[in-house]
């Protein structure tokens, strides 16, 4: 088991003994009674297809501690390990029609099967749980300023690095994606953490005219796939046929990408991306 699995064993052990989880002006931001949730996963952890996104949203009743260590009509068990509550978790959200989070993980799971993967793993820049959306700037600041939170990156950069993975990210409604969106800080961090190669990347437009702009940065090194998809307005999936662009993009080799219009778009070294005709 890699050491990032490991280190979020030792996150929920010290949630259920009351332990220390992060200096306390920077805990105070967050939902520290409830669970952590440093990953999502179904199937197996073998050779997972990785997705990774911002946070877990706002705690819920099945997230307290009390309600976790006795083990009374929740999803998560103390007496079970992380990465099994894990698979419990998301098997729990899926099972929830119509929420937003249910869809995303169930398109989650399509692509990681689509693509042959053992299992879908979603993980989690900020590991614990904030009655608040925090935004970009917040994320660096916990991040950058908690020792727990820098061993948890230093595991996730370590873990990601031979994994195929694709962030999510979201950018300004009212800005274009464009090459430069790579620039921007939080975009820039998610590529830092996912090992998004600068020197060989495409952009690839996914979204039809009417629908908020999407896109998917790819780079690729060797087997590995590493992706940063861009919606405009939420760390989220396109609709409809921007998601399954974006699904057939990523099973297609570098060399015949397509926008939607059809053309083929071309990976470019150390360059901005052009289009070819199909």
């Amino acid at each position: 088991m890699h050491a990032y699995f490991d280190y979020c064993e030792e996150l929920f052990n010290r949630f259920l003994t009351g332990g220390e989880m992060l200096p306390p002006e920077i805990g105070a931001a967050f939902q520290l009674e409830s669970c952590p949730e440093p990953y999502l996963l179904s199937g197996e952890a073998a050779d997972p297809l990785c997705f990774l996104t911002t946070d877990p949203g706002p705690a819920r009743n099945i997230h307290d501690r009390n309600r976790v260590i006795g083990c009374r009509e929740t999803p998560l068990a103390g007496h079970c390990g992380y990465m099994e509550n894990a698979a419990r978790l998301t098997a729990h959200y899926v099972d929830e029609a119509g929420s937003s989070l249910s869809q995303r993980l169930i398109k989650q799971i399509k692509t990681a099967g689509k693509l042959g993967a053992s299992g879908m793993l979603e993980l989690h820049c900020l590991p614990f749980r904030s009655d608040w959306p925090p935004t970009e700037a917040e994320a660096g600041a916990a991040i950058d300023g908690a020792p727990q939170l820098a061993t948890y990156h230093e595991h996730l950069r370590g873990y990601l690095a031979a994994r195929s993975v694709v962030a999510l990210a979201a950018v300004p409604a009212d800005k274009p994606i464009a090459d430069g969106t790579l620039e921007q800080p939080w975009v820039a961090r998610l590529g830092g953490l996912i090992g998004f190669s600068r020197e060989r990347w495409v952009r690839v437009p996914l979204s039809a005219d009417g629908a908020p702009q999407a896109a998917l940065f790819l780079s690729a090194e060797g087997s590995l796939l590493k992706g940063i998809c861009c919606l405009q307005g939420a760390a989220d999936w396109p609709e409809g046929a921007g998601m399954a662009r974006l699904v057939a993009n990523l099973e297609r080799p570098p060399g015949r990408l397509t926008d939607p219009s059809g053309r083929v778009v071309r990976m470019m070294v150390n360059s901005q991306a052009g289009l070819d005709d199909a």
